[in-house]
Order: structure tokens, then C-alpha cells, then sequence
């Protein structure tokens, strides 16, 4: 009996670390946290950009990855601020999913020789498997709550209401049947 008394507290102390686990987990892939975390990214990449413009040695490759951090850093922050025209022009990196490639690559591009790069990479690419963390979460969230429709009950799609055996749609239905059943059917594509 004192072994099983023994053992309860080290069953309550490893749940509880897992559900300590668990909300750290999800505060790091917090709406919240991944919005500030990658405007702070974002800014840093822009500052790498202006210090290389003033720090490195001459050559157009330099300038170029320059001007990239400094025009990529003020996209992404953009994106994380959710402008109208980001969401609407480039979907990609407007949700999690498509955001954190969007990271791991600016990570990869800014990785670096210097100490500042590559931690920068470093915070970027981490931002990136965070943000896809956060998109599959978002993903089996949106699973989880769809249901799917029965033939016969309405749908709701884009606020408008479909209902399935509508008289109009029952004739359409009927008419591609009939349709389909007077086209000959060839086994193999060269039957003629």
C-alpha cells in the first residue's frame, strides 16, 4: 500500500508537468505570441538589411540580400498586422500555414556569416515550424467542427441557403442521367 501512495504523487507530478508541457505549447502557438514574435523578426530582418547597407564590403550580391531583408521584413510584418491589400494579394502568407514556409525561407535567406545572422535565421526559421504548428492546429480545429450535410437538409455556403432536392436541381439531375446513359461507353481509348 505504501508503494501504490508512493507512486500517486509521481502519476499527479508527470500530469501535471504534461499539462504544463501543453500550455506552453500552446502559448507558443498563440495568435498572440506568433503576431508580436514575427513583427520583432520582421524588424530585425529589416535592421540586418540597413546594417549591411552601411557594414558591408562592397558587392552588388550584399546590397541585393540587402534591399530583400529590408523589402521582405516590411511584407511580413504587413502580414502579421493583417493589411487589407496582404490578405488579399498574397493569401499565402495571411494564414499560418503558408506563413510559416514564408519564415523558413526568410530564414534561409538570411542566414549569414556573421553572428547576428545567424540568429536571426535561427528565430525566423523557428517561427516558421511555430506557424505551421499553428496552421494544422487551425486545420483539424476547423475539421473537428464542420459537419457534414445529409442529402436533403440545406447547406450553408458563401450566407446562401442550397438546398439539395430542389425541383430544379432533381430535372437537372435527371436530364445529365439520361444524357450519360446515351453516350456509347469505349473500353479502351482506342475503340472506336
Amino acid at each position: 500500500y505504501s508503494q501504490l501512495q508512493m507512486a500517486a504523487p509521481d502519476n499527479e507530478s508527470e500530469s501535471s508537468t504534461t499539462e504544463k508541457v501543453k500550455q506552453f505549447c500552446n502559448k507558443l502557438i498563440s495568435p498572440r505570441f506568433l503576431m508580436m514574435s514575427g513583427i520583432a523578426a520582421s524588424l530585425a530582418l529589416i535592421i540586418e538589411g540597413f546594417v549591411c547597407f552601411s557594414v558591408c564590403l562592397f558587392n552588388i550580391r550584399s546590397y541585393i540580400l540587402a534591399f530583400y531583408y529590408i523589402v521582405f521584413g516590411l511584407l511580413t510584418a504587413a502580414a502579421e498586422l493583417k493589411f487589407g491589400f496582404i490578405t488579399k494579394n498574397l493569401k499565402m502568407i495571411s494564414i499560418h500555414l503558408g506563413r510559416g514556409p514564408w519564415y523558413f525561407f526568410l530564414g534561409t535567406l538570411a542566414l549569414g556569416r556573421q553572428w547576428w545572422g545567424i540568429l536571426i535565421a535561427i528565430i525566423l526559421m523557428i517561427l516558421g515550424v511555430l506557424n505551421i504548428c499553428a496552421g494544422l492546429r487551425d486545420v483539424k480545429m476547423n475539421e473537428s467542427n464542420e459537419e457534414e450535410p445529409e442529402l436533403g437538409n440545406s447547406l450553408n455556403s458563401n450566407s446562401k441557403e442550397i438546398n439539395f432536392l430542389d425541383s430544379s436541381n432533381v430535372e437537372n439531375i435527371s436530364s445529365m442521367v439520361q444524357l450519360t446513359q446515351s453516350v456509347p461507353i469505349k473500353q479502351n481509348a482506342y475503340d472506336e
